[in-house]
């Protein structure tokens, strides 16, 4: 609720684009820390227990791990030419998410996670709109939503 927690298969080091691959997040340190400006989308699938926990412990699994990832930039490459190339370790976001997201049983892609572009997400069954607007803005949100006495 609080996005305290945020994974991405991007900058590990949260300022660099590389390295790159599975890591933590957080909307308020790194690079979103610095870029408050930046336009973002927050979206909410609604899931069972059961899926959330699958999902989680997915994620989990592949933090875990994560020094055994790498950021798959061939695949994004080859992505966006339609050729499916599964990288053992490897990982571009739009890739991570939609597998995690599949295996969880929250969503069955209609193509290989491979081939599965950032704005295809967006297109999920199910999935709301909470934010739209600047990293900044959703800052504000949050802390009002923590301190609502603090809101104007």
């Amino acid at each position: 609720d609080d996005l305290g927690t945020m994974y991405s298969s991007a900058r590990k080091n949260g300022v660099t684009a590389f390295p790159a691959g599975p890591c933590h997040e957080g909307i308020d340190r790194g690079y979103y820390g610095r870029h408050h400006g930046m336009p973002c989308i927050l979206y909410e699938l609604e899931v069972s227990e059961e899926t959330y926990e699958r999902a989680k412990q997915y994620t989990e699994n592949i933090i875990r791990h994560s020094y055994k990832y790498h950021y798959n930039l061939l695949g994004v490459v080859l992505c966006r030419m339609g050729i499916i190339y599964h990288r053992k370790h490897h990982y571009f976001c739009s890739e991570m998410i939609s597998e995690i997201l599949m295996e969880s049983g929250a969503w069955t892609p209609d193509k290989d996670t491979t081939l599965i572009m950032p704005a295809e997400l967006q297109m999920i069954p199910g999935l709301r709109v909470i934010h739209e607007g600047t990293i900044g803005e959703l800052l504000k949100v949050l802390a009002e939503q923590r301190n609502p006495e603090l809101s104007y």
